[in-house]
């Protein structure tokens, strides 16, 4: 029940959460951006938003600003920073109540309230790097309303393309989805270090570490590959603490252990994966099956699995490319 629900807000209590700690973490996993859940479908606000009290500092005992904490401690780590913010809300009175596919219309006074919130967060928190909108059924006025109030306060902020009408900077794949094909349009994928959760559940499996770890390599090679952005949710603990770090870190200890190989080719190295360009860039950027020509990025992870003989499986063929002798024709390598 709703009654229920709201009250759990006054235990919220995320004492162990560490937003320096995060920073340096997204850091050192060789990320260049932290989005955090401003307000998700609940209503509950993570950020000292104005106009309701329903939100960490009025009501939980934790009387914090999460989202500002977060900001400045990107700000300090030089991390670009984001926030999500769902467009129906199950707290508002003058929101439509919950629906089981989160398809709701949005009333004026609901719209209002939404606009009333994106400008806060757009004028108090610093420069957002984007403002990451989902669900709801707006109308093609309300996503055009909601895109100009962000972009009348932060020109250089990203839309995402879940604010709907085609009023994003960007598209935004199906959670956890990738797609098969090249795009030739500015996309991302929103995944979940384990796909059936995106808070912290403590039931779930967290086990075989090592294939968890090969499973977001490879997929990470697969959304580069194919011209996109990878914005990857580690869902922490009430309490505050992350669970995720060991898969993060090993991530990135396997692109900084290739890159000395990639050195001769590449000008700048951030890493192996950051650094290559969209197959399609290959092939006059057509759209091609991700096992034609240049085909799937499988042979990154095959590396990963083989570097200890210096080999890459390239296009799930039989056949091997000395490393770093051929790299440059497998790694188109983006100049920094």
């Amino acid at each position: 029940p709703a009654a229920e629900y709201s009250a759990l807000a006054k235990q919220f209590n995320p004492e162990k959460f560490d937003p320096d700690a995060i920073a340096k973490l997204a850091q050192d996993a060789g990320m260049k951006f932290i989005v955090i859940t401003a307000k998700h479908h609940d209503g509950f606000n993570l950020f000292h938003t104005r106009l309701t009290d329903y939100n960490v500092v009025d009501l939980s005992p934790y009387h914090k600003d999460i989202v500002r904490q977060l900001a400045d401690a990107c700000a300090r780590h030089g991390l670009k920073f984001g926030v999500y913010y769902s467009s129906i809300d199950w707290h508002y009175p003058g929101a439509t109540p919950y629906t089981s596919d989160n398809n709701n219309p949005i009333p004026k006074t609901h719209e209002d309230f939404n606009v009333g919130q994106l400008r806060e967060l757009a004028s108090g928190y610093g420069p957002l790097s984007e403002i990451w909108f989902d669900m709801g059924r707006p109308t093609p006025a309300q996503s055009k309303r909601f895109t100009g109030t962000v972009h009348a306060l932060q020109p250089d902020c990203l839309v995402s393309g879940r604010v709907f009408n085609h009023e994003g900077d960007f598209t935004v794949m199906g959670d956890n989805q990738i797609p098969q094909f090249v795009l030739d349009e500015p996309w991302q994928t929103p995944a979940s270090i384990y796909p059936d959760t995106w808070g912290y559940r403590s039931w779930a499996q967290r086990t075989d570490l090592p294939g968890k770890i090969d499973e977001h390599i490879l997929q990470l090679a697969q959304v580069v590959s194919r011209g996109g952005n990878y914005l990857l949710n580690i869902g922490p603990r009430g309490d505050g603490s992350v669970v995720a770090e060991h898969v993060l870190l090993a991530c990135d200890a396997f692109t900084a252990s290739v890159t000395p190989h990639l050195a001769p080719y590449i000008a700048h190295v951030e890493s192996f994966i950051v650094a290559t360009a969209p197959l399609g860039e290959f092939l006059s950027r057509r759209l091609i099956p991700s096992d034609a020509a240049v085909a799937d990025t499988r042979h990154v992870l095959d590396y990963y699995r083989k570097s200890a003989y210096g080999r890459l499986l390239f296009a799930g063929r039989e056949s091997y490319f000395s490393v770093p002798d051929d790299i440059a024709s497998i790694v188109r390598p983006r100049m920094l």
